[in-house]
């Protein structure tokens, strides 16, 4: 068991022209291909594996599926005119969520645990999870998470920090500031809301100055609370679904009396 490990990331149909090449950039095609393990996209992979669907729209109607939202989902300007997306224009964030088990020993409840928390979460951070993949070619498990948007560059949360700190008339260097503050916040919501339930680190040994020893040891005291976490959670739910059970069972006992029923 190690570190957490989430990357966010926004693709478009085209590269645009303005892209100047020195930051590789990956089109939705590519990264839809790198995810079903077609050759040309997912050379570093030595010996791929059929993806494994976890949710929603199946890798190879990704692209189709994402045509047919971009029809029936455009942006809309601030006089209320409705604009198609650009091909250029980035329409489609993709998350990685890796588990740190190597794939020849990771404890499979524990990873659909995982699998189910992350999915969550993405949910309430990014809205409507399109399309789910899992890999168990690579040395660790990871999902691959899909959302459409036909401004897929407001949901990031980086680039929104970004692009306000610019609206406030801040410099590059300011707004590249708050980029990275904003994505480590973005990384700290993931901890506290699926890292530290499935036991996961916030930082990994070498930038905590731990020992090996003392990492190992922590990482039983972490597998060891976020068991008691979920178990605390559990009752928590439980006591919360008798409570309302009972409340609609009194309001149902109160209408009934008000109806003149006798019992």
């Amino acid at each position: 068991m190690a570190n957490q490990f989430a990357h966010v990331e926004t693709h478009a149909r085209k590269i645009s022209k303005n892209n100047s090449g020195k930051k590789q950039t990956w089109t939705v095609s590519q990264i839809a291909g790198e995810a079903r393990r077609d050759p040309e996209n997912s050379p570093h992979v030595e010996n791929p594996k059929d993806p494994i669907h976890v949710s929603g729209i199946e890798l190879q109607h990704l692209e189709p599926a994402l045509e047919t939202f971009l029809k029936e989902n455009k942006n809309v300007t601030k006089s209320g005119v409705e604009r198609a997306a650009r091909a250029d224009a980035h329409v489609m964030i993709s998350n990685v969520y890796s588990w740190p088990e190597h794939v020849d020993y990771y404890d499979k409840d524990r990873l659909e645990q995982f699998i189910k928390d992350s999915l969550e979460f993405h949910e309430k951070e990014f809205g409507h999870v399109h399309s789910a993949t899992l890999h168990l070619d690579e040395t660790f498990p990871h999902i691959h998470v899909y959302t459409f948007d036909p401004n897929a560059k407001n949901l990031h949360p980086g680039q929104i920090a970004k692009n306000e700190a610019y609206e406030k008339g801040a410099d590059k260097t300011a707004a590249n500031a708050a980029y990275r503050e904003a994505m480590k916040a973005f990384q700290d919501r993931f901890y506290n809301e699926v890292g530290i339930k499935n036991g996961l680190d916030r930082l990994g040994p070498a930038r905590q100055r731990l020992t090996r020893k003392e990492w190992r040891e922590q990482k039983e005291a972490r597998l060891a609370q976020a068991d008691r976490l979920r178990s605390a959670d559990e009752i928590i739910k439980n006591t919360e679904t008798q409570a309302q059970q009972a409340t609609e069972k009194v309001e149902k006992l109160k209408d009934q009396v008000d109806r003149g029923k006798k019992w």
